[in-house]
């Protein structure tokens, strides 16, 4: 990510990055702007519980990364909204909104949601969860506990598992093996 770039993040890469338990560490490490947009915001409520027995789950609260500047929460206007409802036909809400936006206003999107990767593909530059997570490992050399504290975590309370073809899938597995 480059240091003028405004990221968004849409509503399963705030999840994964809650779940990891790392998430302000993670946003402030970002050279660039954070944002998503407020229909994310409404959509990402909660993941799993720290403890694994039980349906429990945690509400996801952004308000001290919003209230310390650290995401801005954005809406949608005019334009935005036809590009939007053009993308609700093949996609969720949250990631309609969120690439709409990351259209018509040149910005980069976060995402790992398989249909949105395929609709914006050549449209708008694209980051992964594990992208993100590489780069705060690589920026601030996080130690290698705090990595595989941050992907247990990801796994566990975020369900989360890389693709087999995520170019990242072989660092993911080689930082949780090493537990």
């Amino acid at each position: 990510m480059q240091s003028r770039e405004t990221l968004l993040l849409d509503a399963c890469v705030v999840i994964n990055l809650y779940a990891s338990g790392y998430m302000q560490e993670i946003v402030h490490a970002l050279p660039g702007h954070v944002a998503i947009v407020d229909l994310v915001r409404a959509e990402s409520l909660a993941i799993r519980s720290p403890e694994d027995d039980t349906d429990q789950r945690e509400t996801i609260d952004l308000s001290p990364l919003v209230d310390r500047g650290l995401i801005d929460v954005l809406s949608a206007t005019g334009d935005e909204l036809d590009t939007f409802i053009d993308l609700a036909i093949t996609l969720d809400d949250g990631e309609a909104m969120t690439a709409a936006l990351a259209i018509r206003r040149g910005y980069s999107i976060a995402t790992d949601d398989r249909a949105a990767l395929r609709v914006l593909n050549g449209r708008v530059r694209i980051y992964s969860t594990l992208e993100i997570l590489k780069q705060w490992a690589d920026t601030l050399q996080v130690s290698e506990n705090h990595l595989q504290d941050a992907l247990a975590s990801l796994r566990v309370r975020g369900s989360y598992m890389p693709g087999r073809g995520h170019p990242l899938r072989t660092w993911w597995i080689e930082i949780l093996e090493r537990t």
